[in-house]
């Protein structure tokens, strides 16, 4: 009984993500599946494009490249859930399971891990609470005058040799909160959502022969309407140097985030004393 149950588990989550590449490409879910299929049996996009149409309903080659690349990137998040899980061990809530489990983009995987991250010995913000600057930290949180910090000053020892290094590490330690803090990941979440931004491509000059990612060669796209597989394939040309990648924000909006994210510091402080 409870082999089938899992089964019938795992046959319902292969349907939702069929569904997600459908929605994604904006092809039939009939067709996704057995390209999905062809795919995983390790046929190429040139194979089914031109030997497989009657199984996939004679999609151009441009769709399926999609269509794989979408797949790609759903493989990518579940086997990063996985990894999360295990991370996450027992502190996880039926709750976490359930967002994880909803989750369609890395970048969600790790809005949702991000409070259990054990995070590395070696960041910014670990050294400088390794320095004891905590509680620096805690007292600009409650008054922002900066010479608060000269107690901690100590001449000679690196990261505490003067007040601007001090000032310094108590950023770091102040980043690293905010960025922890699902309030504070909800507020920037929020400001993009209500905000034009856009992503924009060009692709350098010594390649503007190259077809793979020609959709890509100059376009512009709102980061509310990018689809998954498209994120993957500026990804992957921005690494091979093709692409040049660049965010537009309205020029208010850093001004705007740094007020909120200091209000909301002075929340998260009052929440953990």
């Amino acid at each position: 009984m409870s082999a089938d149950k899992n089964q019938r588990g795992k046959n319902l989550q292969t349907l939702e993500i069929i569904q997600f590449i459908a929605d994604d490409v904006e092809v039939e879910c009939r067709a996704v599946e057995n390209v999905v299929r062809l795919l995983t049996n390790d046929n190429t996009v040139a194979f089914i494009a031109r030997y497989r149409r009657h199984e996939t309903g004679n999609l151009e080659a441009q769709k399926i490249r999609m269509i794989q690349e979408s797949l790609e990137q759903v493989k990518a998040v579940e086997s990063r859930k996985d990894s999360v899980i295990k991370s996450i061990g027992e502190k996880i809530t039926p709750d976490i399971r359930q967002s994880l489990k909803y989750a369609r983009s890395l970048q969600e995987v790790e809005d949702i891990y991000s409070p259990f991250k054990p995070g590395s010995k070696g960041t910014l913000a670990n050294r400088a609470r390794n320095l004891g600057l905590d509680k620096a930290a805690e007292l600009i949180s409650r008054d922002s005058n900066i010479e608060n910090l000269s107690a901690f000053v100590q001449p000679g020892k690196k990261g505490l040799s003067s007040n601007a290094e001090v000032t310094k590490g108590v950023q770091h330690i102040i980043a690293d909160k905010i960025s922890k803090d699902k309030l504070a990941c909800n507020l920037l979440k929020s400001m993009f959502e209500n905000s034009r931004i856009t992503l924009e491509t060009k692709v350098r000059e010594e390649f503007e022969k190259e077809t793979k990612y020609k959709d890509y060669h100059q376009s512009s796209f709102s980061v509310k309407q990018v689809k998954s597989h498209q994120i993957l394939a500026i990804n992957r040309a921005e690494g091979e140097k093709i692409l040049q990648v660049k965010l537009n924000c309205p020029q208010n909006l850093e001004r705007i985030f740094l007020h909120q994210a200091e209000r909301q510091h002075i929340l998260i402080s009052n929440r953990s004393s």
